[in-house]
Formats: C-alpha cells, sequence, structure tokens
C-alpha cells in the first residue's frame, strides 16, 4: 500500500529517542517515515551516503524538522548535514514536490539565543580583555555550554528556516513557520493539525471504506437522472401514510380482505414497488459495516458510566446491517401471490377512469415493510456521510421508520430503560 512519506531530520545525538517516538507515532498513523540512521528505504548505494539520504528527501510528501542545541555532523565546511537537508527539502518545497515544512525547536534553545541577542548588547559598550588581547565579544556571547553548542551556527540556521533575510528583502516567504515545544506532545499537536490528523489511521481508512460501502449499496437501490440519482422507492410514502391513517380508524375491522383505496394517480407507486421492489435488494452488503463495529473504532468512553459507549456512527452501523439484512429477508420472503394480485389489479386500475383504485390492505402492508427499510437505509447513509465530512459523531439522529404506527417501534433504549431502571 502507497503511504505518504514523512522525513524526519535532525541531529540524532541529542534527539534519539524522540526521533524513535516520532517514527512509531506517524506510522501507527498511516506514514512511512523515513530517517538518516534508518536503512529501510530505497537508496542508491554507489553515491555518498548523505547524498543518498538528500535524494530520497526529493520523494518525500512531508519534512518534519528538529532543532536543538547541537549542530551535528557537517556536510561541508560551513554547512551541517540537517542544515542541508533542510535546503533540500526548501527547494523542493518551493516546486511543490514537498507538501508541508514543519520545523521545530526546542523553546530552551529560544530562550538561550535571546539570553545571547540580550548579552551582545550589553557587550557593545565593554572592553573585554584576556591577557592584555582584546576578546571578541560575539565568541562570548555565543559561548558552548551544557545546553547549546556552536550557538552562533545555530542562531543561523533558525534565521534562515524563518526565511529571516527574505523579509529583510521586503519578500513574504512561504514554508518560514517555527514551532517551538517543550514535550513529545507539544509536537504531537502541531503534526495533528499540519496533518490533517483530527482522527487516527485506522479510523480514517475505515471511514473511507464504510463511505465507499454506503455510495455502492445505495446505488444498487437508486437510479441515475440527469440532475443526479432519483430513490424511485420515496414514490411509495404516500400510501404508507394512508395504511396508517387506515390502520388507526378500521383497526377493529382490519382481515385478510380488507381493501383500502388509492387515487388513481397513485397506482404508478403501487407499480413501481410490486415491480421492482427487489431490484438491487441481493447485492446489498454488510460486511464492511460489521467488521467496522467489531473493530471498536467508532466506539467512545463515557466518565459518567465507566465504560465504552456507542457514539452515533456506531448506532448507524448498527441499525443499517439491521435494515440490510431485514430488506433481503423481506424481499425473499415475499408471498408472489401477493405481488401479482397487486400487479393484476394495477392492470385493471389503469385501463379504467375510476378516481380511487382498491388494493389488498396486506398486500400493500407487505410492500410497506420494503420501502421502511430502503427508506432507513437512505436515511442512514446520509446521516453517516454527514458525520464523516463534519467529523462530528454527535449529530441528530435521524428518525427511523419502524411499522404501521405513529410511534413506530420501540427502540433498544426504550426496552433497556424498563429492565435496566
Amino acid at each position: 500500500m502507497v503511504r505518504p512519506r514523512v522525513f524526519i531530520s535532525s541531529t540524532i545525538y541529542d534527539f534519539h529517542d524522540l526521533r524513535s517516538a516520532l517514527k512509531y507515532w506517524l506510522e501507527e498513523s498511516g506514514y512511512e517515515v523515513l530517517m538518516s540512521e534508518s536503512c529501510d528505504f530505497e537508496k542508491d548505494s554507489s553515491k555518498n551516503s548523505y547524498d543518498a539520504c538528500i535524494e530520497t528527501i526529493k520523494e518525500c510528501d512531508y519534512f518534519v524538522l528538529l532543532i536543538g542545541g547541537r549542530v551535528g555532523g557537517w556536510y561541508d565546511e560551513s554547512t551541517s548535514i540537517t542544515r542541508k537537508e533542510y535546503q533540500i527539502a526548501y527547494e523542493s518545497a518551493q516546486d511543490g514536490r514537498i507538501k508541508r515544512m514543519i520545523p521545530f525547536v526546542r523553546q530552551h534553545i529560544w530562550d538561550v539565543l535571546e539570553d545571547r541577542k540580550a548579552l551582545i548588547k550589553t557587550l557593545e559598550d565593554l572592553d573585554i580583555q584576556e591577557s592584555g588581547m582584546p576578546v571578541g565579544k560575539r565568541s562570548v556571547a555565543y559561548h558552548d555550554s551544557k545546553l547549546i553548542k556552536d550557538a552562533e551556527h545555530i542562531k543561523r540556521f533558525l534565521d534562515e528556516v524563518s526565511r529571516k533575510e527574505d523579509f529583510k528583502k521586503g519578500d513574504k516567504p512561504r514554508f518560514n513557520w517555527i514551532n517551538s515545544f517543550t514535550s513529545f506532545e507539544d509536537i504531537i499537536n502541531v503534526l495533528k493539525i499540519e496533518l490533517n490528523l483530527k482522527v487516527d489511521m485506522p479510523r480514517r481508512v475505515a471511514e473511507r471504506n464504510i463511505k465507499t460501502a454506503l455510495a455502492r449499496n445505495l446505488s444498487n437501490l437508486t437510479e441515475k437522472s440527469k440532475d443526479g440519482i432519483i430513490a424511485t422507492f420515496i414514490g411509495f410514502e404516500s400510501i404508507r401514510n394512508k395504511l396508517i391513517a387506515e390502520r388507526k380508524a378500521a383497526i377493529a375491522n382490519l382481515s385478510i380482505e380488507y381493501q383500502i383505496e388509492i387515487e388513481q394517480k397513485e397506482n404508478r407507486n403501487v407499480f413501481e414497488a410490486a415491480m421492482f421492489f427487489n431490484v438491487g435488494v441481493h447485492e446489498l452488503d454488510s460486511t464492511i459495516f460489521e467488521d467496522a463495529v467489531k473493530s471498536g473504532n467508532f466506539m467512545t468512553y463515557s466518565k459518567e458510566k465507566e465504560t465504552y459507549i456507542e457514539t452515533g456512527v456506531c448506532k448507524a452501523l448498527n441499525d443499517i446491517i439491521f435494515e440490510i439484512k431485514y430488506l433481503q429477508r423481506s424481499a425473499q420472503g415475499m408471498n408472489s401471490k401477493d405481488r401479482e394480485r397487486i400487479l393484476v389489479l394495477f392492470e385493471k386500475y389503469r385501463s379504467n377512469n375510476d378516481l380511487m383504485s382498491c388494493y389488498p390492505y396486506d398486500g400493500l402492508a407487505s410492500f410497506a415493510v420494503i420501502y421502511e427499510r430502503k427508506f432507513n437505509i437512505l436515511q442512514l447513509t446520509k446521516y453517516m456521510f454527514k458525520c464523516f465530512n463534519e467529523q462530528n459523531d454527535s449529530l441528530e439522529y435521524p428518525l427511523l421508520l419502524h411499522g404501521l404506527t405513529d410511534n413506530g417501534r420501540p427502540s433498544e433504549e426504550d426496552v433497556l430503560s424498563i429492565f435496566e431502571g
């Protein structure tokens, strides 16, 4: 699998543990991580090791730079290896090959350099001598310490990364932001923003798979039109409403022989339901949704209940699995005689001019079950796409249809509240 590439550049000695932790975190987030001390990337072994490493930078998508208190090895007499890696990455970013330059500097290094800058101003009016000879004030200000080695070179490096000279020329350079850090968490928080890692990679992959499965399933239940797609089954809504109203009004008289009157203009919807009720139904697949539920990626921890609970997406996944299987069972179990009876009546009423047509209540009720399942699948599909696009698992849950009643069937939560209090 091709993954986005990240190159981590820094001195190795003072960043060894941090580099290792960062590599692990990025790889767990789905990135391929390249570092100079690793030998697990393609390279031309006939080239100098430094040059081979630099060539690899050009093939990366992101460049992460860590600046600390050491210079590290030298590429040539005036440029450190880390600084050379940065320069190559900056050129690649200008060309559009590298998408993001993400530099970091330890906060205490910033603090030390600011202190040294103030020290230089203090030394300007002083005459400093050693053994009667003048001492360079910059050598005093940028002396080595336990915190920083070759401070002047590091200052020049930071000036280059912040594109200080470009600003002096009146330019507005890109890729000049430097992030300070004191902890690993500081780095991760910046990377989550820069790499758009609002959720971890396993969940991002699961979301992509779910979106594909939702689109594929919905394409099986809809038709293409000039303006997009049409859910032809939606036309059955008015007939379902009449079934509900009729049930409430004549519940004492309902029987297998009970007839319901349908307006002439609604005959077409009856025909569509009876003729195409099973089109695309057997192609529906809930495997991806079942895998997503099992992964636990869409659960969240409740401090109040001290356990993991469903998010809206997790509930929608469970519901769409139920709806798909229910739809497939209903379509498979549809009585062929009921269907033929409905189609015969449609042919009869299509040829006359009666304002009303009579159909058996139980026959239309069977197709109402099919309609409800398709409607619910559509609603759940729209809901999950919205949750993913807005990265919000707490959106208002869609109203689903369950049976020919105003209130529908009791939910699992309703039942649990009775028995668990």
